[in-house]
């Protein structure tokens, strides 16, 4: 039976419609297919490493904030405990008390602490002569005061005068600190730097005093100016302890 011309070209373009329609189809299919695992893989890590890199970058960003605050506050402290000590030490009394009935000023110097008089307390308002004692333990710089009654002449037998009274921190996380005194040394006739002053002892009072101190790695040195001394203030003999 022989097929019209027309239904022959209608089967034709049938079969190449159909295999078209099929490769579009197969197309498609792949295209909706979407990313492969590895493909998948290789984003996560990358994101990954990305994100790591941009929290160390802000991670050190902050360290070094922390550091230069650290830095300020440091600097800061160091300015208040100078200007604090200065006024102390510029206000040294050589007032003199009786040791074992001899004359002498009341100070004792270490390369770790100090205690002597003073007219410029900095804890007690109203200033007067003070027992003062600054140390240096457990990676702070401590101060204590006491009143010293000028009425209540006596004698002293030791510089144990502050051991009932409280400490007030004045400077925090110093690793290291030394105080060294400049004086006038009898035994060389000449004026000399002392890590220990006893004024017990007859030693001097010192003329200036330098705290070297490493607060947080870096070194600083404190010397303060020239002590003033009273106009020698002695406690009357007729007081002493009979």
């Amino acid at each position: 039976m022989r097929m019209k011309r027309k239904d022959l070209i209608n089967k034709s373009f049938g079969k190449s419609r159909n295999l078209f329609s099929k490769r579009f189809l197969v197309v498609e299919d792949n295209a909706n297919k979407g990313f492969t695992l590895v493909e998948i893989v290789l984003v996560i890590m990358i994101t990954s490493i990305l994100v790591v890199m941009i929290f160390q970058a802000l991670d050190h960003i902050r360290q070094n904030e922390a550091r230069l605050v650290a830095k300020r506050d440091n600097e800061k402290q160091l300015y208040i405990l100078f200007n604090a000590l200065a006024n102390l030490f510029k206000n040294t009394s050589s007032f003199t008390v009786f040791n074992n009935r001899e004359e002498s000023p009341f100070f004792l110097g270490t390369t770790k602490g100090i205690i002597f008089l003073s007219r410029a307390p900095l804890v007690f308002p109203y200033g007067g002569m003070h027992f003062i004692e600054l140390q240096f333990d457990k990676n702070r710089i401590w101060y204590r005061e006491k009143p010293f009654r000028e009425s209540e002449e006596r004698e002293f037998v030791s510089f144990a005068e502050l051991k009932d009274r409280p400490f007030y921190p004045l400077l925090e996380n110093v690793t290291a600190a030394e105080f060294q005194y400049y004086l006038w040394d009898r035994r060389s006739r000449q004026f000399n730097w002392k890590k220990d002053v006893n004024s017990f002892e007859k030693d001097e009072l010192p003329l200036r005093v330098s705290l070297r101190i490493d607060l947080g790695g870096k070194l600083y040195e404190l010397p303060f100016d020239r002590i003033i001394k009273d106009k020698n203030e002695k406690i009357p003999p007729l007081l002493l302890a009979k």
